[in-house]
């Protein structure tokens, strides 16, 4: 048995492996349920515990979108809007990008769908930049 968490923090269950399939680990829990729970839905530790122990890759899938509003300049806010669904969530870097160069990071502050609010109070995002997401997030992004 073992203690797993989301990539929240929030949220624990005391249970052991059983398989990793199609993105899926399956939790066998102390009372005998089964219970799935997607790959990036855990946390940056649990994930790392599974490749260590189970081999199980972490994949790094960039995840594209572009700038479509830059809210309160004092803030550094922006809207981004991704081409598929994005698993964002506070806390989460996003890279941004301008002609195709690395222009710096901005953190998630709110996410829902394919729409990501996201800030940096000294860079400035312009309408049209590329935005990107890397899953799963570097060490220490996990609210």
């Amino acid at each position: 048995m073992r203690t797993w968490t989301d990539s929240s923090g929030k949220y624990t269950v005391e249970a052991e492996f059983v398989d990793f399939e199609d993105g899926q680990v399956r939790l066998k829990k102390r009372d005998g349920k089964v219970i799935p729970i997607a790959l990036k839905r855990l946390s940056v530790a649990d994930r790392k515990h599974l490749q260590a122990k189970f081999g199980i890759e972490l994949e790094r899938k960039p995840v594209f979108g572009r700038v479509t509003a830059v809210g309160d300049k004092r803030l550094g806010l922006c809207e981004i809007h991704f081409t598929d669904p994005v698993d964002a969530f506070k806390g989460q870097a996003v890279e941004l990008y301008r002609d195709g160069v690395l222009i710096g990071a901005f953190r998630v502050v709110a996410a829902r769908g394919q729409d990501v609010v996201a800030e940096n109070a000294i860079l400035r995002a312009k309408v049209g930049d590329e935005a990107r997401i890397v899953e799963p997030p570097p060490d220490g992004l996990s609210p």
